[in-house]
């Protein structure tokens, strides 16, 4: 990874502790594949028409947390949809096969 890319949002990840030591316990993907997610986000938020009136580039990493941080959020909700509904499901082919399996007396 040159310097260059050895930034998230403009910021060296040296200064707080990311290297790219390949893919390890601590990240899914590698710190390369991570930053350069961010820095796609950080990009798409900097040039949203929606956001061109902000110049200041704090609030437009804010703005860009934030974005990540919905995004992860809205992926865990239906994750949780998932389970409540596969569960309900499992509970109820469970009892299907239980009551199918009943014995008269």
């Amino acid at each position: 990874m040159n310097s260059s890319d050895n930034k998230i949002m403009g910021v060296d990840v040296g200064i707080v502790g990311i290297a790219d030591e390949g893919i390890n316990e601590l990240f899914v993907d590698s710190p390369v594949q991570i930053m350069k997610f961010i820095n796609e986000k950080y990009e798409e938020i900097k040039n949203n028409e929606k956001y061109s009136h902000i110049i200041d580039t704090r609030v437009l990493r804010v703005l860009t947390t934030f974005e990540i941080a919905k995004e992860l959020l809205t992926i865990k909700g239906n994750e949780a949809g998932i389970l409540d509904t596969n569960t309900k499901k499992m509970k109820e082919l469970i009892r299907i096969v239980d009551d199918a399996l009943q014995v008269p007396e």
